[in-house]
This record gives C-alpha cells, sequence and structure tokens, in this order.
C-alpha cells in the first residue's frame, strides 16, 4: 500500500540541525548533521545526514521518507495491570 503524499503534513517544524563530528578511525574525520524535527500528530524524530549530502531539498526528501515509514507503522496498547 502506497501512502499518498497529500496524507502526509505539508509543514514541519525544524527544531534543530546540529553538526556531530566523528572519528571512525584515527585521523578519519566524518561530519554529520543531525536534524531534528517535529510534524502534526508526530513525536520528534531526528534524521542523521551525512555533511556532504546535506542541502534544503535533501532534508525535505528524507523529511517525507521518514513520514512515509512512521504512516505505515501500526500502533499497539500494552496493558500494565
Amino acid at each position: 500500500m502506497k501512502v499518498a503524499e497529500e496524507e502526509l503534513p505539508r509543514e514541519v517544524t525544524i527544531l534543530s540541525e546540529t553538526e556531530i563530528v566523528t572519528y571512525p578511525r584515527i585521523g578519519e574525520e566524518r561530519r554529520q548533521i543531525a536534524v531534528t524535527y517535529v510534524a502534526p500528530g508526530y513525536p520528534p524524530r531526528t534524521l542523521f545526514i551525512p555533511a556532504e549530502e546535506y542541502s534544503e531539498e535533501r532534508v525535505k526528501e528524507l523529511i517525507k521518507e521518514d513520514l512515509k515509514q512512521l504512516k505505515k507503522r501500526k500502533a499497539r496498547t500494552v496493558r500494565l495491570a
């Protein structure tokens, strides 16, 4: 089942964009951008984008794909007592 574009929120709020530097090996620097966003009806989410792939369009693509994946999930109820 394909999630229609119109079922997704048309606007999200970017809460933060933070550059993260890691060193997977000595002398090998990797930079990524952690983008935290929130959309109506969804919990806040964080995406990690390699710095060399980061652009406004790439952020939009990844958020749309993330929301499509969330839409497919089914909530479940857990009885505690």
